[in-house]
């Protein structure tokens, strides 16, 4: 193999590697604005990690992913979700981790702050942390 042709190999392998994992922040993403903003938030909870800290309301605490799950469907369920947005997102230096801050509006008009917390493990983003606060 030429010189050439190893670095072109080498900048193809990068290109695919680099957007793989573009799309998997993209659709994990994706899965956060849809659970948040349909109320369908059973896909969210197969993004939980074993561990999860859970705030809501200045009420905290670490839990089971199972503990967690019932935990937020008892707060989210009875809520009439209008429409979820990300305002803020980003990514660890190393991007083992990222972050996502958005705004959840519900149909009686109160609107929550979300704060999502994920590390990536094996291409898969794990929620760590969850905090949902009323504005």
């Amino acid at each position: 193999m030429t010189f050439k042709k190893l670095i072109r190999f080498v900048f193809i392998l990068f290109f695919i590697v680099g957007m793989r994992c573009h799309v998997s922040a993209q659709s994990f993403q994706s899965v956060i604005t849809h659970s948040l903003s349909s109320g369908d938030i059973n896909e969210l909870f197969k993004n939980l990690d074993k561990r999860v800290q859970v705030s809501i309301d200045s009420k905290t605490g670490s839990y089971s992913n199972n503990q967690a799950e019932i935990i937020l469907k008892n707060y989210l369920s009875p809520m009439f979700q209008k429409r979820f947005f990300i305002l803020k997102q980003g990514s660890a230096k190393n991007n083992d981790a990222d972050f996502y801050i958005g705004t959840l509006k519900c149909c009686n008009g109160e609107e929550y702050k979300v704060y999502i917390y994920s590390r990536n493990v094996s291409d898969l983003q794990l929620i760590q942390e969850i905090r949902i606060e009323k504005k």
